[in-house]
């Protein structure tokens, strides 16, 4: 889901969030799990003319990873930068 507001009339400020998996295994390869969390962050974009626009998004998930021993979890958060062009038909 994304909700904005243009700031002026080529750029906006936008809110994300969403709800995403994430597979991952341990280093010793004896554990391999998929988790589910809630994500959530911000972008800016820019339109550079009416068919190209840019952006960047900062997004952010926290998530409880397991390891071998179910007692052993740890709280860990995921930070992610994206830049991204886009091309609208």
């Amino acid at each position: 889901m994304n909700v904005g507001h243009n700031i002026q009339d080529d750029l906006s400020i936008y809110g994300v969030a969403g709800y995403n998996a994430v597979a991952y295994d341990v280093l010793n390869g004896t554990h391999k799990d998929t988790v589910y969390g809630i994500s959530y962050g911000l972008g800016i974009r820019y339109n550079i003319n009416d068919t190209i626009s840019t952006k960047v998004e900062y997004n952010t998930q926290n998530i409880e990873l397991e390891y071998n021993d179910p007692s052993e979890k740890e709280d860990t958060d995921i930070n992610l930068i994206k830049l991204g062009i886009a091309y609208h038909f």
